[in-house]
């Protein structure tokens, strides 16, 4: 039987250094994998690196977005199976009832069988 399955990645990058295998594992076993994405990672330079000029945060966005793609290709996840709610990496706390209702209107829609949450 074909399992749903979601992973949530605060960040892009979260979901395969957190579940990666596990990603794997799912789909070669023919199940559905969903990534919501819910920050964009702008600030991870900054953050880490201090770097704010270049990349720019916004350059950095584009960036990680475009790596996840790619990454979750590798993975075996379906690319319409990909959700980024592209929340500005700090504001998500100030944005929660709205993410909320995001995720259960995504949630409701898929009807998982999994759940998988990272940590970052």
């Amino acid at each position: 039987m074909i399992k749903r399955v979601v992973v949530f990645a605060p960040h892009p990058d979260d979901e395969t250094l957190a579940c990666g295998g596990t990603i794997v594992l799912n789909t070669e076993q023919g199940n559905e994998v969903y990534i919501i994405f819910m920050t964009d990672g702008r600030y991870s330079h900054q953050h880490t690196l201090g770097i704010n000029n270049y990349p720019t945060p916004y350059d950095v966005k584009r960036i990680r977005s475009e790596e996840a793609r790619k990454a979750t290709q590798v993975l075996g996840v379906e690319q319409e199976n990909l959700t980024f709610l592209e929340y500005e990496d700090g504001t998500l706390r100030n944005n929660i009832e709205v993410a909320l209702k995001k995720v259960q209107g995504i949630l409701q829609g898929i009807k998982p069988d999994l759940i998988y949450l990272t940590f970052s």
